[in-house]
């Protein structure tokens, strides 16, 4: 079975993102099989919904320099609000 591990070492974007490391086993499995939908659920979005989705996301301050801390993503947040 996998195993989630937290890192002693916490980068910002593994701190944003509440990160960890897992480990497979020996199974040749993806994820989602090997463990129930309790742990691990796969969303499927509509291409359609995407712009709509980022709007909502941004509204509750999720963002890209949010989740992906650093100098480009921050950038890229100032060039789509400007």
């Amino acid at each position: 079975m996998p195993y989630a591990i937290l890192s002693t070492y916490v980068h910002a974007r593994m701190n944003a993102q509440r990160s960890c490391f897992t480990i497979q086993g020996k199974l040749k499995s993806s994820l989602s099989d090997l463990v129930d939908e309790r742990v691990l659920r796969k969303y499927v979005i509509s291409p359609r919904s995407v712009a709509s989705l980022r709007k909502d996301l941004r509204t509750i301050s999720i963002t890209h320099a949010t989740v992906f801390p650093d100098l480009d993503n921050l950038a890229r947040d100032l060039a789509e609000m400007f």
